[in-house]
């Protein structure tokens, strides 16, 4: 080791352990005495070689990192070569020759951004990454290779935002993609893709408490459209909640029910506390309808109902869901041959799903999950992953009877539950009890895999005598939505992940008491009793009894006969006990049958197409809807569906099935009766449907713009201007 360095222009950096030496006196007093010296200045240096060089003793020149500097970087000034190596320091000396621009910026400024190609979530890094960060005079000449190499890439969004410079222009594209100013401004469609920081969490929070106080409460609607993270909804959605709070008359039933995806069951009891919503409508008559009927109307008021306690609301609920089991029991065996809620059952949904060349479908069926829960459990998800998008989200109906052993085998096979025993499941089943991260990692492409989830049938049925149930719920669904996380991670980023969230059967929104006793040559199991039924069928595939139906095994796909409670009841234990449960399952109120079947999305980035919809016709007569989509993406989509929600919450539900070429307009006209009245089309909420060609389904909203001419409100004719 050489003890003497040499730095005749004074660019090197002192070592540890060195001595600076830049003056004859120090060089006097130090020269001799054998410790390391950094001697610096060109005079000086040029003494100290001439003693040295005398004495014999050893010495090194340090390269001149000014000259090296220079050469590499011509365009960089003295000062900025100058700040440079102050800020490198010693790190100059351990970087590999000869040197480049990317090491050097590495070593000024250590980040992963230097080493990823460029991407809609390399772009987020990069603005978080420029917005707190005060980049050196001399480092800015570092990025400028990086910068230019990025924006000439092809990729799916403006590469210019990476031309980008200073902290306040990031900032203000952070704010604009964040939705905290114009989101329009922004020249990316997509929304934020990575997580949300904490500092953007609580500006979110401090800037929409502001607005939403400015303008009633109206601000989270707008809020709610825009391309930003679901977390940040969930921020403005709570803001929201504390201001109608205090603020009960601003609150309207289209405004609670548009805050209900993004908050937790207690503060949804809290608004409907405020504003109870109306009793159900007369049941729809086709499947479509009725699940529209169901989550608009029936669950907002079987909800409200439980939370109050009311009875009379029990008995409104009672009467709306009697009317469903009627049209179930009726309609079911005509699903099992075809009939209209054929495609809607969920072992026939099943069926329908595809999995493409390096592609994995994981299918997830939580045990006993209703409607309620699935909301809490996509918000979480939603909340820790910004990878996962809603490709679709749907509903189906359960097997007969609502209870696993029926139904959860059905799923899998994709077949009637009398038919599953010597069929084999769809999918790769895996184990129940362990997240399938590591599995999924290496697993076969082209594939689909179950993944069955104990909970949470497994906390309602261990924890029913908790008063903190619903509690103890929220918390599995949070761990499960974890798992998902992992999962999400797991999966090289080159493979396409689809991921359903489903369940095989809900459960009653009710306490029941088990008081029914067990027919005979039947077993039970909550509310529902499967055997030998104690009475005959002659006419119809089913026979009501009191209050329980007994179904006929063949009509219903079913090995066995089966009892189920039509009222809220459940059945004695098979030991002949009573007793009494909260949330059990097993009978056919739409919350046990109802399903939610959602599908997820990883890293998929949703096709650019806009779509309008405008439309005229006479209140109560014929109209036409003139749907036009402009699909802006290079690869072929489908128009599926459109759903229109009207002021009075209303659906309007269009089937359609028109292709538009990749950059391609195409305009369809579809005609409607009867057309809704002008009242009722005063504020339009439409929903599109578009197909991709690997089966995979987006939701996109519409610009509308649709009029009605009621024959009501026409100007009268003069019946007398013919008269002299």
């Amino acid at each position: 080791m050489n003890t003497i360095r040499l730095d005749r222009d004074g660019s090197a950096p002192v070592l540890d352990g060195y001595i600076l030496v830049s003056t004859e006196v120090d060089f006097l007093r130090l020269a001799t005495e054998g410790q390391l010296l950094h001697i610096r200045g060109d005079r000086l240096c040029s003494w100290a070689e001439a003693f040295y060089t005398a004495r014999d003793i050893a010495f090194q020149e340090t390269p001149s990192y000014m000259r090296e500097l220079r050469s590499l970087l011509p365009a960089l000034s003295a000062a900025q070569i100058s700040g440079l190596i102050s800020l490198l320091g010693s790190k100059l000396e351990s970087l590999e020759r000869p040197l480049e621009v990317g090491s050097l910026l590495n070593a000024a400024a250590p980040h992963t951004l230097w080493h990823q190609p460029p991407s809609l979530q390399h772009l987020a890094e990069w603005l978080l990454w420029l917005e707190e960060t005060e980049i050196l005079d001399c480092v800015e000449p570092l990025l400028e290779p990086h910068i230019v190499r990025w924006q000439m890439e092809e990729l799916p969004f403006e590469t210019e935002l990476y031309g980008i410079r200073t902290k306040e222009a990031a900032k203000q594209a952070l704010d604009a993609w964040l939705g905290f100013t114009d989101r329009d401004s922004i020249p990316i469609r997509q929304e934020f893709p990575v997580e949300v920081p904490k500092r953007y969490q609580e500006k979110a929070r401090n800037v929409w408490r502001e607005e939403i106080i400015q303008s009633k409460g109206a601000k989270f609607e707008q809020l709610s459209h825009l391309k930003i993270p679901f977390s940040l909804k969930r921020i403005a959605a709570e803001e929201a909640y504390g201001y109608y709070l205090r603020n009960q008359n601003d609150l309207t039933v289209q405004r609670l029910e548009q805050l209900v995806p993004y908050l937790k069951g207690k503060q949804i009891a809290s608004l409907r506390s405020i504003l109870p919503p109306a009793q159900p409508s007369a049941l729809p008559s086709d499947p479509n309808g009725i699940v529209s009927w169901y989550i608009r109307e029936y669950l907002p008021y079987r909800e409200w109902q439980r939370s109050s306690g009311s009875a009379e609301g029990q008995e409104v609920a009672s009467r709306a869901a009697l009317e469903f089991e009627k049209w179930y029991l009726e309609n079911y065996p005509k699903g099992l041959n075809l009939g209209a809620l054929h495609r809607w059952i969920s072992f026939n949904k099943v069926n329908q799903v595809e999995c493409i060349d390096n592609s994995i479908t994981l299918l997830i069926i939580l045990d006993g999950m209703h409607v309620p829960d699935s909301r809490l459990l996509l918000q979480n998800i939603l909340t820790e992953t910004q990878r996962l998008t809603i490709a679709s989200h749907e509903y189906v109906f359960a097997p007969i009877p609502t209870v696993t052993r029926f139904a959860k085998e059905a799923l899998l096979k994709g077949v009637p539950p009398s038919l599953t025993e010597n069929i084999e499941p769809i999918g790769k089943i895996l184990p129940e009890k362990h997240s399938p991260a590591l599995r999924l990692r290496d697993a076969e492409r082209g594939k689909i895999y179950f993944w069955r989830v104990l909970e949470p049938d497994d906390t309602y049925h261990h924890k029913n005598t908790s008063e903190n149930l619903l509690h103890d719920v929220e918390g599995r669904l949070a761990a499960e939505a974890s798992k998902i996380k992992e999962i999400v991670e797991s999966i090289p980023d080159g493979v396409i992940l689809q991921i359903i969230i489903t369940t095989d059967h809900g459960r009653l929104l009710s306490e029941t008491h088990k008081t029914i006793p067990v027919p005979m040559s039947m077993e039970s199991h909550g509310r529902a009793a499967w055997g030998q039924s104690p009475y005959s069928f002659e006419t119809t595939p089913y026979r009501i009894e009191g209050d329980v139906a007994y179904l006929m095994a063949d009509n219903y796909g079913l090995s066995v006969d089966v009892a189920i409670p039509l009222d809220e009841g459940a059945f004695k234990d098979n030991n002949n006990r009573s007793g009494s449960e909260l949330f059990p399952h097993g009978g056919i109120f739409p919350e046990e049958v109802i399903l939610p079947w959602i599908v997820l999305a990883r890293d998929q980035v949703q096709p650019d197409a806009t779509i309008t919809i405008s439309g005229n016709g006479r209140a109560r007569r014929d109209g036409t809807f003139a749907v036009t989509v402009l699909n802006k993406s290079d690869i072929d989509l489908f128009l599926e569906t459109v759903t229109l929600t009207l002021r009075t919450g209303t659906t309007i539900n269009i089937s359609a099935d028109q292709k538009i070429p990749a950059r391609t307009q195409i305009p369809a006209e579809i005609p409607y009766s009867p057309w809704p009245s002008a009242g009722e089309l005063e504020t339009v909420h439409a929903t599109v449907r578009l197909r991709l060609p690997n089966k995979m389904v987006y939701e996109y909203s519409a610009e509308t713009s649709v009029q009605s001419e009621d024959i009501y409100t026409r100007p009268r004719e003069n019946i007398l201007e013919d008269l002299d």
